[in-house]
C-alpha cells in the first residue's frame, strides 16, 4: 500500500462530541467550511481493501487500475509464500486481461482480492475526519488501518485525524473494545503498524 500524493489541510478541529455517537460534522454551521476544502491523493491498495475504502460514500474516488503488484498479508509473507502470490497475480493479469480482453470493470470483479489497484481520491475535510476516526480504530481491518496511519503521517499528524479513544481516553466501540492500550496516548506511540 502506498499513498502517492497529499496536500496540507487547514480546518476547524472537531471536538469528540461532534463525531460520537452520531457524526454531526456535515450539519453544524461551525464545521461547514470544512466541506469546502478538500485533500486529494493517489492511493495503491489491495482490491479487498478498496471494497472497504468505498464504504465512506462522501469521499470521491476515481476509476481504479491494476498496478501488477500483489498484497500479501504478513502471515503469507512469514510462510514464505509472497513470491508465489506475486507470480499468481502476474499470471492472472497477463492471461485474463491481455489474452482474453476482459473489460476492466469485469476484471475488477473477478480479480484475486490481493491484486493491488491504484486510484485517486478527493476528500472533503469533514469526510476525512469521519473516515480517519473509524479507520484508526483497531477494530478496523488491518490493511485499511495501516493505510489510514500512513495517510495521517503524511498530513503531519493532524489532531483532527484521531480515533475517539485517542481524543477522549474512552473506547467508542463498547463491547467491541479491541484491547488497545489507551494509556499509550500519553506516550505518543499510539499509531504503530498493526499486524494481525
Amino acid at each position: 500500500m502506498e499513498i502517492v500524493k497529499t496536500q496540507d489541510i487547514s480546518a476547524v478541529s472537531a471536538s469528540p462530541e461532534l463525531t460520537f455517537p452520531v457524526d454531526q460534522l456535515f450539519f453544524r454551521p461551525e464545521m461547514m467550511d470544512n466541506s469546502v476544502g478538500s485533500v486529494a491523493l493517489n492511493i495503491e491498495i489491495s482490491l479487498a481493501t478498496m471494497g472497504q475504502d468505498q464504504r465512506h460514500r462522501t469521499i470521491h474516488r476515481g476509476i481504479p487500475w491494476f498496478t501488477r503488484e500483489f498484497y500479501a498479508p504478513p502471515v503469507v509473507c512469514e510462510l514464505g509464500l509472497s513470491e508465489d502470490a506475486l507470480a499468481l497475480i502476474s499470471e492472472w493479469t497477463d492471461l485474463y486481461l491481455c489474452e482474453f480482453g476482459i473489460p476492466k470493470s469485469l476484471g475488477m470483479i473477478i480479480a484475486p482480492y490481493g491484486a493491488v489497484v491504484g486510484y485517486s481520491k478527493k476528500c472533503p475535510i469533514n469526510a476525512l475526519v469521519h473516515e480517519q476516526g473509524k479507520r484508526l480504530c483497531w477494530c478496523a481491518q488491518e490493511e485499511i488501518y495501516n493505510v489510514a496511519r500512513k495517510f495521517r503521517e503524511q498530513l503531519t499528524g493532524s489532531p483532527a485525524l484521531e480515533p475517539h479513544c485517542f481524543k477522549t481516553g474512552v473506547c467508542a466501540e463498547g463491547e467491541r473494545y479491541c484491547g488497545r492500550d489507551i494509556i499509550q496516548r500519553e506516550k505518543g506511540y499510539y499509531f504503530p503498524q498493526r499486524r494481525v
